[in-house]
């Protein structure tokens, strides 16, 4: 039972069900019905080409979106936790194939909505269910905003252009975030060097090199992953390289 009650919590506190009661939430999941299935470490959920017609929602452990490139190096896309979600970007499309595999990094369970049942009449009219349908239209016109990022990062030819509009990226969410209070200095990147080198297509002793030329041209200053912007003017204009 006590497992039960954590796994509605984790459910309200994902993205779709955002601004909707714990109450609300677990009358909404007796009336979409869900599939819950747990999966031990490497045990593999989804797998490339498989038909998926359901969103799913960690409830407890981790997974991994991974993707295999050409060169047969296996990249992973997004490692994700409790209350966070995947698949919506898929069973909403005309193509229902998955183009990634994910897998537990450790025991996990997941809870998994058709998305027919998400996107259907309520027959019980539950009072969250117009809230879950915003939510999501939220989350799909936010990957979408992601997506579009991203070919802007791609587009960029030089591998210094990439790395100083990924910080530029993380500094503005701050400095909108401080709302006109001081302009801030340190940014505190919110992966590790891996995950950004993966994200930005670069090798990552490409990104580690550069870092080190941006540090020695008094651009920035870093430790680990928070990094000091020394020069705001020349890191913009590295940016537009």
């Amino acid at each position: 039972m006590e497992a039960q009650a954590n796994w509605v919590s984790a459910v309200a506190g994902s993205e779709v069900f955002r601004d909707i009661p714990e109450a609300t939430v677990r009358s909404m999941l007796r009336c979409i019905g869900q599939d819950i299935r747990r999966y031990k470490k490497a045990d593999a959920i989804v797998r490339v080409g498989d038909r998926f017609h359901s969103m799913g929602i960690i409830l407890d452990g981790s997974v991994a979106v991974q993707k295999l490139k050409p060169s047969g190096d296996l990249i992973t896309i997004g490692v994700f936790g409790p209350s966070q979600i995947f698949g919506e970007n898929v069973v909403f499309s005309d193509r229902h194939e998955w183009p990634a595999s994910v897998t537990a990094v450790e025991p996990s369970t997941i809870m998994f909505l058709a998305a027919d049942k998400i996107i259907g009449i309520c027959a019980n009219r539950c009072e969250g269910h117009r809230q879950l349908l915003a939510n999501l239209l939220r989350v799909l016109s936010n990957r979408a905003m992601m997506l579009s990022r991203k070919i802007d990062y791609l587009s960029c030819k030089s591998v210094r252009g990439r790395v100083a509009m990924f910080i530029l990226e993380h500094y503005e969410r701050l400095r909108r975030a401080q709302r006109g209070g001081e302009t801030p200095v340190m940014v505190e990147l919110p992966v590790n060097r891996q995950a950004m080198a993966e994200y930005l297509n670069i090798p990552r002793p490409s990104l580690s090199r550069e870092l080190a030329l941006m540090k020695d041209d008094g651009l920035i200053d870093y430790h680990l992953n928070t990094v000091r912007i020394l020069d705001l003017a020349r890191l913009r204009t590295a940016a537009e390289e």
